[in-house]
């Protein structure tokens, strides 16, 4: 099974936590990568991000491939524990998987790019809460330049120009 699918495919079939933890306990390391993987997606659905975040780095030190969408949900759980440097880490590993994809791929995959664009803005987020504000300005400059239609970023661009 390739981990992209992973904890998607338990999720959809609704395996219990039990089943996780069970994997996760593994002498295996491929299983427990699974368990700790499958664990981590149901704490970030549960908005436990503390508990996510360490499944998903517990996970990947067992050998989880790392995605776009896991580096985006490892991310996305240390935004929200306000842990910002580990935060830009995932995020801009995950842009960098999804660019790559992206390149990869003759047409454009919409799902994708929804999630790059996500990336994208939250590594903004990021820059700021880090008070990186020349490195946020420049990223809002090149999100608003591949993103004209999203106009929700107005209220965070014109915040950038006043520092």
């Amino acid at each position: 099974k390739n981990s992209d699918s992973v904890g998607s495919d338990y999720l959809t079939e609704s395996h219990l936590n039990g089943s996780f933890e069970e994997a996760a306990g593994s002498d295996d390391k491929e299983e427990a990568a699974e368990g700790y993987c499958g664990l981590g997606m149901t704490y970030y659905e549960q908005k436990q991000y503390d508990q996510a975040l360490e499944m998903l780095e517990k996970a990947f030190d067992n050998g989880t491939v790392k995605t776009a969408e896991l580096c985006n949900l490892a991310g996305t759980s240390a935004l929200c524990k306000e842990d910002y440097a580990k935060a830009l880490e995932y995020i801009q590993e995950g842009i960098a998987l999804a660019e790559e994809k992206q390149g990869n791929k003759k047409q454009e995959d919409k799902k994708q790019e929804t999630l790059l664009q996500e990336m994208k803005y939250n590594e903004i987020i990021c820059l700021e809460k880090t008070a990186d504000w020349e490195m946020a300005k420049e990223k809002m400059s090149e999100y608003q330049a591949a993103y004209p239609e999203d106009e929700s970023v107005a209220k965070e661009a014109e915040f950038l120009q006043t520092r």
